[in-house]
């Protein structure tokens, strides 16, 4: 992999679809089994850019992970705002950082992935997020937060709930 890019700031709302047993923002899933940036044990919370793709994402991603289908869901509006993303909406930024479509679209585990390669070396060189496409709609964006690494002028807060009815 070649030198990291510049981050970008990112201010925006993001929505996540979860198992309304555990706070809405929590990490402990992705910490666990690892997730598409993320190998297990680097908390990482992972949001989609719109309510439709957050409870698409999490219907996929409950079939991959054979986790027991729960309802109702919780989905929750998030406003984030940060200051040091990996924005790989961009495909210009792919070849140097050695990725192309497939990483985006193809399963996680087991790793360790590209992906999940890529997003230890950008925690641990203090990135916040990174922002990537959907493995479900790549036209569409998620975002996956590194919360160890939020800086103090960092947002990441539950402006609104709603549940999701199967």
């Amino acid at each position: 992999m070649n030198a990291l890019p510049q981050s970008v700031s990112l201010d925006a709302h993001f929505y996540r679809c979860s198992n309304p047993h555990f706070p809405p923002l929590s990490t402990g899933g992705s910490q666990k089994i690892g997730g598409r940036f993320n190998p297990p044990g680097l908390p990482t919370l992972y949001m989609a850019s719109s309510h439709e793709l957050a409870v698409a994402e999490s219907t996929r991603a409950l079939e991959l992970t054979s986790v027991p289908h729960f309802a109702p869901r919780m989905l929750v509006c998030v406003r984030v705002h940060l200051s040091a993303v990996l924005d790989l909406t961009d495909e210009s930024s792919w070849p140097d950082l050695e990725l192309d479509e497939g990483d985006f679209t193809e399963g996680w585990r087991p790793g360790p992935t590209k992906c999940q390669v890529l997003g230890r070396a950008l925690a641990d060189a203090g990135f916040e997020a990174v922002l990537f496409p959907s493995r479900l709609d790549v036209s569409r964006a998620n975002v996956a937060v590194f919360t160890a690494n939020l800086l103090r002028a960092s947002l990441v807060e539950v402006v609104e709930t709603d549940e999701v009815a199967e």
